[in-house]
C-alpha cells in the first residue's frame, strides 16, 4: 500500500499547485565524477603504455555512442507506450523518463560524428566504402558488394542516418512541447494531442529503428544479413532501457523519501525486465537457428568470426548476464518487490547489453581477436558517467510529476 504520508503530502503539492522537486545527494555526483575521471585516465595510461589504435579508438566510440544513444531514445519509446496504452501504475516514471529524451540530441550528436568522421576516413564501414570494391577491373571486385552499392554508398548512407536522427528528434521535440503544456494547463485535449503524436511516433519507430540497426551496425559486415537483426536491436533497447530506467529511479528513491515510487511500482518494472529477457534470448536463438538451418555460407560467416575467433567466451558471458542472471533472480515475486536484487539485476544488465554491442560491433572492425582492456573500460566508465551526471542535474530542476496527467492519483496510489 502506497505510503499514507506520501500520498498526503502529493495531495497537498496537488492542490496548492506547487513544484515538488528532488535533491540528490552530492556523495552521487562525486562518485560519478570519480568514475568519470578514472576513465580518463585509463585512456591516458593505455595511450602512455601501447599507443591507443585508432581502429580500437573509433570502434569503442561507436559501441558506446550507439548504446546510449538508444538508452536516450527508450525515454520517448517508454512515454510513448504507457500513452498508448493509458497505463496508470507508470505516471509517476513519465518524468524521468522524458529525461532520458533531453540526453538524445547529445548522444546522437556524439554517434553521427563518429559515423561520419569514420566513414571518411575509411576507419569504419571500409568493407563496402573502398572504391576498388566496386571496380570489375580491379583484383578486389567484390560482386556482393556492387550489387549492394545502390543502398551501400556514402551519400546515400549518410542521408539516411541524418533523416533517422531527424525524425525521432522531431517527435521528441512535439512531446516534449505538449508535455509543457501538459504541466500547465489541465485540459483533456492536451492528453489526447499528446496520445496522437505517441501513437504516430510508435508507427514511425518500429519502422525506423530496425533500419537504423541494419546501416550502423549489420553494414558494418555487408556480406552478411539477417531480418531479424533489426528487431534483436530493438529489443536490446527496450532491456537496456528499463535496467537504466530502475536502477535511475531506485536511485532518486533513496535520495527522496517523499517520491511515491515503492515496491509496487519496482515489481511492475522488474516484471517487465523479466519478460523482455526472454524475448531478447528468443530472437537471439531464432536467429542462430535459422542461419544454421539454411547453411547459406554469406550467413553463417558472421558466427564463424565469432565463435571461431575468440569471442565464444564473451558469447557465453553476454548469455549468462543478458538471461540466466535476470531470469533466476526475477522469476519470484518477493525478489522482484527487492531493491538490491532488482538493482544488481539491472548492473548486470547493463553490462552485459554494452557487452552484446560490443560482439556486435568489434569484429566488423578490429577483427577476430577481442581484447578488453583499458580503453573499453575508460570509455564505458565515461560515457556511463556523463550519463548520470546530465541526467540527474535535469531531474533536480524539474517538477518530477505530471500533476496535470488524469492518472496521478491512480500511480501514486498503485498497488498489486
Amino acid at each position: 500500500m502506497a505510503n499514507s504520508f506520501t500520498c498526503t503530502k502529493i495531495a497537498k503539492y496537488m492542490n496548492n499547485n506547487i513544484n515538488f522537486k528532488l535533491k540528490i545527494n552530492y556523495k552521487v555526483y562525486n562518485i560519478l565524477i570519480i568514475l568519470f575521471t578514472m576513465g580518463i585516465c585509463l585512456l591516458f595510461i593505455e595511450y602512455l603504455h601501447d599507443g591507443i589504435k585508432i581502429n580500437n579508438l573509433f570502434s569503442n566510440m561507436l559501441i558506446n555512442s550507439y548504446y546510449f544513444t538508444i538508452v536516450s531514445l527508450f525515454g520517448i519509446m517508454f512515454y510513448s507506450i504507457q500513452y498508448i496504452s493509458m497505463a496508470s501504475w507508470s505516471v509517476i516514471l513519465l518524468r524521468i523518463s522524458h529525461m532520458f529524451m533531453f540526453l538524445y540530441p547529445i548522444f546522437s550528436t556524439i554517434l553521427l560524428l563518429v559515423i561520419i568522421y569514420g566513414l571518411f576516413s575509411n576507419i569504419l564501414y571500409f568493407n563496402w566504402s573502398n572504391i576498388e570494391l566496386l571496380d570489375i577491373k580491379s583484383i578486389n571486385y567484390d560482386l556482393i558488394i556492387a550489387q549492394k552499392n545502390i543502398f551501400l554508398n556514402k551519400k546515400f548512407f549518410i542521408v539516411r542516418i541524418i533523416l533517422y536522427l531527424l525524425f525521432w528528434f522531431f517527435f521528441i521535440f512535439k512531446i516534449n512541447q505538449i508535455n509543457n503544456f501538459c504541466q500547465k494547463y489541465n485540459k483533456i485535449n492536451y492528453f489526447n494531442i499528446n496520445l496522437k503524436y505517441s501513437a504516430m511516433f510508435c508507427f514511425v519507430f518500429g519502422f525506423t529503428f530496425p533500419l537504423f540497426a541494419i546501416d550502423v551496425i549489420m553494414s558494418l559486415e555487408p556480406h552478411w544479413f539477417s531480418t531479424i537483426f533489426g528487431w534483436y536491436n530493438l529489443s536490446l533497447l527496450w532491456i537496456s532501457g528499463l535496467s537504466f530506467i530502475t536502477i535511475l529511479t531506485i536511485l532518486v528513491k533513496y535520495n527522496n523519501d517523499c517520491f511515491a515510487f515503492n515496491e509496487n511500482h519496482l515489481n511492475d518494472l522488474a516484471t517487465y525486465i523479466f519478460a523482455f529477457s526472454i524475448f531478447w534470448v528468443y530472437i537471439l536463438i531464432s536467429q542462430n537457428l535459422l542461419i544454421w538451418y539454411s547453411n547459406i555460407p554469406e550467413e553463417i560467416i558472421w558466427y564463424q568470426t565469432r565463435w571461431l575467433g575468440g569471442y565464444y567466451k564473451l558469447y557465453i558471458i553476454n548469455i549468462i548476464m543478458n538471461f540466466m542472471v535476470p531470469f533466476f533472480f526475477l522469476i519470484r515475486k518477493q525478489f522482484r518487490r527487492n531493491y538490491k536484487i532488482v538493482s544488481l539485476v539491472c548492473i548486470s544488465l547493463i553490462l552485459g547489453h554494452w557487452l552484446d554491442i560490443y560482439i556486435m560491433i568489434s569484429p566488423g572492425v578490429i577483427g577476430k581477436f577481442y581484447k578488453i582492456g583499458l580503453v573499453e573500460i575508460g570509455m564505458f566508465m565515461m560515457f556511463f558517467s556523463m550519463f548520470f551526471i546530465l541526467i540527474l542535474k535535469k531531474l533536480e530542476k524539474i517538477d518530477i510529476y505530471t500533476k496535470k496527467h488524469p492518472y496521478l492519483s491512480n500511480s501514486i496510489k498503485h498497488e498489486i
